[in-house]
C-alpha cells in the first residue's frame, strides 16, 4: 500500500471529501482522519491500492507538507505555484 499525508485538515473536511479529492490518484483503501475535530488543524492519511494505480507511479511518490496555508488559497493556487517543481 502506499499511504499520502495531508496537513492542515479543516474541521467542515470529511473522509469523503478527501476520498473524492484524491481519488484521481488511483484505487483508495482508506482514508483516516486523525486529531480533535473541534480543532481547525488536524491531518489526515489516504491509502492507495497500488502504488501504479492509474498508471503513473510517481503521481503519489513524493510527500509535500504544506502549512498556513490561508484558506482563500486555492487549489489552481497552489498547482500554479508548485508547476515550477513538476508535475
Amino acid at each position: 500500500d502506499r499511504t499520502a499525508y495531508v496537513g492542515n485538515v479543516t474541521a467542515n473536511i470529511t473522509e469523503e471529501t478527501l476520498h473524492a479529492l484524491f481519488s484521481h490518484c488511483g484505487t483508495i483503501t482508506q482514508v483516516r482522519i486523525s486529531g480533535d475535530p473541534t480543532y481547525n488543524a488536524r491531518f489526515a492519511f489516504v491509502e492507495f491500492a497500488d502504488q501504479r494505480s492509474n498508471n503513473d507511479p510517481d503521481r503519489v511518490s513524493r510527500t509535500i507538507h504544506i502549512a498556513g496555508v490561508d484558506q482563500q488559497v486555492t487549489e489552481q493556487h497552489l498547482a500554479q505555484y508548485f508547476s515550477v517543481c513538476g508535475e
